[in-house]
């Protein structure tokens, strides 16, 4: 799951990257628009933090600022 939860991401973010253009060159309505762009943008949260998360783990995470 964590490995392929990228690609999701990527994917759903060109996706609505496509579903955009579809719109603005009227080959889609904007109701199918704002619905595509909502799940795919409920995808997107659901999947990045994943992936994020785990990377931020191998990196040390965040580092402490004290100032």
């Amino acid at each position: 799951m964590i490995r392929i939860a990228p690609l999701v991401s990527w994917l759903s973010l060109l996706g609505s990257l496509l579903a955009s253009l579809l719109f603005f060159v009227d080959q889609i309505p904007l109701d199918q628009a704002k619905s595509v762009l909502l799940i795919l943008a409920v995808l997107w949260f659901l999947v990045t933090p994943v992936w994020m998360e785990r990377s931020a783990g191998r990196t040390g995470g965040r580092e402490r600022s004290d100032s």
